[in-house]
């Protein structure tokens, strides 16, 4: 997904967002569009580098909240609470507020619990 609007100055530095993953045969997380297995616990950084559209450097896209992601997910995708830092750009896609970070730690299991409540 890209940014329909980018907001001239980035709403948020780091913090705890929502991402849309997929599993794979092994039940590995991938990133949507990246297809990337990401581990889970430990810090990860986007390895794409570049700019979208010259309007924002690129990143993992999050979500602030799990209803802004379940806008996006499909019933045969995951929605996981992942830690972010180094947001490069915040902006809309399709209204949804987005955050785009270079780097993410998605939640285990346990503490994930946490934010399912």
């Amino acid at each position: 997904m890209c940014l329909d609007t980018v907001d001239k100055e980035i709403k948020v530095k780091e913090g705890i967002g929502w991402k849309v993953f997929v599993k794979d045969k092994s039940y590995h997380l991938k990133s949507l569009l990246q297809f990337v297995r990401i581990p889970i616990g430990v810090w990860v950084e986007d390895k794409w580098t570049g700019r979208l559209l010259n309007r924002y450097q690129t990143g993992f896209h999050l979500f602030p909240s799990r209803s802004c992601a379940q806008t996006y997910a499909y019933s045969h995708e995951i929605i996981r609470p992942v830690e972010f830092r180094n947001v490069t750009a915040t902006g809309t896609s399709s209204l949804t507020p987005i955050i785009v970070a270079r780097e993410i730690r998605i939640f285990t299991a346990k503490e994930a619990k946490e934010y399912d409540k």
